[in-house]
């Protein structure tokens, strides 16, 4: 099967068909697809529908409206996207600030626990990023609490590399030498993040639109990056409720660079935190 940065050539749907299955990729999940990304589309279609070659295109769109198993297959396919470690180094420099802020309040709470949602996390590179500032922050205050990362995606193959915890050179490259060698070991042409806080990351299948019972919050911080960008304004009002009921009040949102809350949901409250902002669950 090819993969999503590979050249496929994909059938030629005519506007119809292209229309009916952009809603019904936005039933699913919420996200939509325009003429913008229509060649996309074509194209990861075409990497399914080799799979399966007897089927005309109207037969596998058919298909998928039955077929829970290849519906999942094809928005595998469609929403795998690029990430890597450390991405948005100035957030990160923010999400720090804000960490360091929580770990010192725990200090003074028997019992504190810690719980973080990466959102979308795609292969994992954003949870484990997470975790590493976590270990690290409570170490470096000499603190012990509770503490745990949910990373949740609709990508099943993207999961699975995420439970693998292998990366490549590319998905590593920022981070910092002194991590490097701290959290992850060499694996023939991998990087494997290996470190003991590992155990304290978990992954689940969830849809943003429907979490269900894979996502029980409340978390103290959330990450919900580059994902709303996906989204229409109804599903993104839809996705803003979800993030805020699963928060913990005084808790923190943290979204993409080009993301806002302004136009979505007046329930959050921005936050300037050092150079950068971010915002805030009263």
């Amino acid at each position: 099967m090819s993969g999503p940065g590979q050249s496929t050539v994909g059938p030629v749907l005519s506007d119809a068909e292209y229309r009916s299955l952009c809603e019904w990729v936005y039933l699913q999940t919420g996200m939509v697809f325009d003429d913008r990304r229509r060649d996309v589309v074509e194209n990861r279609l075409g990497a399914r529908m080799q799979q399966h070659s007897g089927l005309s295109v109207q037969q596998y769109l058919r298909r998928l409206a039955v077929d829970e198993r290849e519906a999942r297959e094809f928005l595998d396919l469609l929403t795998v996207n690029e990430t890597y470690f450390f991405r948005d180094l100035p957030q990160m420099t923010v999400f720090r600030q804000v960490l360091e802020e929580m770990v010192a309040e725990r200090r003074q709470v028997p019992l504190g626990r810690l719980r973080v949602w990466s959102a979308g996390c795609s292969i994992g590179c954003e949870p484990y990023t997470l975790a590493m500032c976590i270990q690290e922050e409570l170490d470096r205050q000499r603190v012990s609490l509770e503490w745990h990362v949910l990373g949740t995606d609709i990508s099943p193959s993207s999961l699975e590399v995420a439970e693998s915890a292998l990366y490549s050179d590319r998905e590593v490259r920022d981070v910092p030498p002194d991590l490097l060698k701290k959290y992850f070991r060499r694996r023939d042409t991998w990087w494997e993040f290996s470190h003991p806080c590992k155990n304290r990351v978990q992954f689940r299948y969830s849809n943003l639109l429907r979490p269900g019972r894979e996502v029980q919050g409340a978390f103290d911080i959330v990450f919900c990056r580059n994902v709303l960008i996906y989204f229409d304004d109804a599903s993104r009002r839809q996705v803003a409720e979800t993030l805020f009921d699963l928060m913990v009040p005084g808790g923190y949102l943290f979204l993409g660079a080009s993301e806002s809350m302004s136009r979505i949901s007046r329930a959050f409250q921005l936050r300037r935190v050092g150079s950068g902002f971010v915002y805030i669950r009263p």
